[in-house]
C-alpha cells in the first residue's frame, strides 16, 4: 500500500467475483477514462509501474495520469470497518469523476459495501457453534469438530467478512480446551495409579492436547508425562506377569504380554529400559511354553494349535506379511485366510473368510475394520475401511469375513503392478479405532497387522 500527493491508495489484492475484472488485483484508471486490469500496481518517485492482466506487460505511467488505482476485494481477507470505509469513499470519488466507468467501478464499490451488510444467518451460526463448544465437555475431538465446521464457514464466506470473528471463536475455543484438558492431564498424572495403562491414558491424552497447544505450553503438557515415565516403568516391570503367573493360562499370558509390549513400546525411553522388558517377554515366553504345550509360541509369540499351524503352513502366502512404510502397524494379530482367495476381479464383490490370532489381549471400547490399499497405475493409491462387526475373541482368536463389494473405488481406477512379479494386489490389513464414534478421516484407525496380498486381476 502506498499514498500519491493526491491522497489515493493503492492496494494489490486478489480479486474474485468482480464483474468484468474476474481475476484482475487491482483497476488502474486514467484521468482519460481508460480502465485497466493489473496483477500489480505499485509507485516509484512520480511513476506507477503496473502489469497488465491480459498480457503480463510491465507498464510504466506518470502518476500525474492517473486518476487512481482501485483495490479490489480478496477473498478471505479480513479487513477493519475503518479501512473499507476508506476504500469505499476513495472508489466513489474515481467513479463520479468518470460515469462511463460506472459499471465497472460499481461492481467493486458493491463487493466492498457488501463487507459491511450482516449476514443474519452466518453470524447466527457462528454463535450457535461458539455455544456449542462451550456447552460441550471442550474435548480435542470437540475443538476438532469446531475447526473442521468453521472452516467450511470460512470457504462459504468469501469476502473474508466474518475471517476475523471466526478467527476468535477459534483461539477462544483452543485456549479453553487447553486448559480443561490440562487439569485432566494433571489429575491423571496426580492420582495414585502409576501402571503402564495408565501412563497409556496419559500419553495419549498429551497427544492430542500437545498437538492443539502452542508454545510454551506444548513443552509444559509434554513434560507432564515424562514427570510419570519412570515411576510408571517401575511398577510395570514389578507386575507384568502377575496376569500369567496368577492364572497360567493364556488369557493370562496374553494379559501379561499386552502389559510388556506396552511397557517397551510406549512407557520405556531408552534401549537399556526396552532391554529389561525383552527379558521380561523372553521369561514368558519360555514359561507359557512349558505351561501351555499344546500351543506353538515359535512364531512372535502368536499362540497357534496345532490346526492353525496347518492353516498358516497352507496359506501362508495370503497371510498378513506385506507392509508399507507409511503404515505403521502394531504387529497385534495375525491374519490367515481359512480358504484361498484366488484371483480377485476388479469391481467383482466377493467374500474371504479369515482367521484373526493375537498374541496380546486387546483393550475394550474399540471398534475394529479391514483397511484395503489397492495400487494404482501410474501410481498413488486409493484406500478405505470395510467395516467389521464386534469382535469376539476365543483363545485370542476369531474368525471374521472380507466382504467387498468395491463401491467406495473409482469407477475411474485402474490397478497398477504391486508385487515384484508385476502382478496387482488387493491388500488388507485389520485395523482399530478408539470408541464407536464416526472416524473424521482414516488417520484416526491405527493398524494391528500387516498386509494380506491377494492377486488381482486388471
Amino acid at each position: 500500500m502506498f499514498c500519491s500527493r493526491a491522497g489515493w491508495v493503492v492496494v494489490a489484492l486478489v480479486l474474485w467475483g468482480i464483474p468484468g475484472w474476474v481475476g484482475a488485483d487491482v483497476l488502474v484508471v486514467t484521468k482519460r477514462g481508460e480502465s485497466i486490469p493489473a496483477r500489480t500496481a505499485k509507485k516509484e518517485g512520480e511513476t506507477v509501474v503496473y502489469v497488465r492482466r491480459d498480457d503480463g506487460v510491465e507498464v510504466s505511467v506518470p502518476s500525474a495520469e492517473l486518476s487512481g488505482v482501485l483495490p479490489m476485494v480478496s477473498r478471505g481477507t479480513a479487513y477493519e470497518t475503518a479501512d473499507i470505509e476508506k476504500f469505499i469513499a476513495r472508489i466513489k470519488g474515481v467513479r463520479d469523476r468518470h460515469p462511463t466507468l460506472l459499471k465497472q467501478i460499481n461492481g467493486i464499490l458493491q463487493e466492498w459495501e457488501n463487507l459491511l451488510k450482516p449476514n443474519p444467518e452466518m453470524e447466527g451460526t457462528l454463535e450457535r457453534l461458539a455455544a456449542e463448544f462451550q456447552a460441550g465437555d471442550k474435548s480435542p475431538a470437540l475443538y476438532r469438530k469446531l475447526a473442521v465446521d468453521l472452516g467450511m464457514l470460512g470457504y462459504k464466506d468469501m469476502q473474508g467478512k466474518y475471517a476475523a470473528r471466526i478467527k476468535t471463536i477459534l483461539d477462544a475455543a483452543r485456549v479453553d480446551c487447553v486448559a480443561a484438558n490440562r487439569a485432566r492431564i494433571t489429575a491423571m498424572v496426580d492420582g495414585a495409579r502409576k501402571d503402564p495403562d495408565r501412563f497409556l491414558e496419559v500419553h495419549r491424552q498429551v497427544e492430542e492436547v500437545a498437538a492443539i497447544a502452542e508454545e510454551p505450553e506444548r513443552s509444559e503438557i509434554k513434560g507432564q508425562l515424562e514427570s510419570v515415565r519412570s515411576d510408571c516403568l517401575t511398577q510395570g516391570l514389578q507386575t507384568a506377569l502377575a496376569a500369567f503367573e496368577g492364572k497360567r493360562d493364556l488369557d493370562g499370558y496374553l494379559e501379561s504380554a499386552r502389559r510388556l509390549f506396552v511397557l517397551r513400546d510406549v512407557v520405556a525411553a531408552t534401549d537399556a529400559d526396552r532391554a529389561r522388558v525383552e527379558t521380561l517377554l523372553k521369561r514368558l515366553l519360555k514359561d507359557v511354553a512349558a505351561a501351555l504345550p499344546a500351543y506353538d509360541f515359535s512364531f512372535e509369540g502368536f499362540p497357534m494349535g496345532k490346526e492353525d499351524v496347518r492353516l498358516y503352513n497352507a496359506m501362508q502366502g495370503g497371510a498378513s506379511r506385506y507392509t508399507f512404510a507409511d503404515v505403521t502397524h502394531e504387529p497385534a494379530c495375525l491374519m490367515v485366510p481359512v480358504r484361498a482367495p484366488g484371483v480377485i476381479g476388479l469391481k467383482r464383490p466377493f467374500s474371504v473368510p479369515v482367521r484373526l490370532i493375537f498374541n496380546r489381549a486387546q483393550p475394550a471400547g474399540r471398534t475394529y475394520g479391514i483397511l484395503v490399499l489397492l495400487q494404482q497405475e501410474g501410481g498413488g493409491d486409493q484406500r478405505y475401511v470395510l467395516p467389521l462387526p464386534a469382535l469376539i475373541l476365543r483363545n485370542g482368536q476369531t474368525e471374521v469375513t472380507v466382504q467387498e463389494s468395491f463401491k467406495e473405488v473409482d469407477a475411474s481406477f485402474v490397478p497398477g503392478p504391486a508385487m515384484r512379479d508385476g502382478r496387482s494386489a488387493y491388500f488388507a490389513c485389520l485395523v482399530y479405532r478408539e470408541g464407536n464414534a464416526e472416524p473424521e478421516s482414516l488417520e484416526d484407525w491405527h493398524a494391528v497387522s500387516a498386509f494380506c496380498g491377494w492377486p488381482l486381476s486388471r
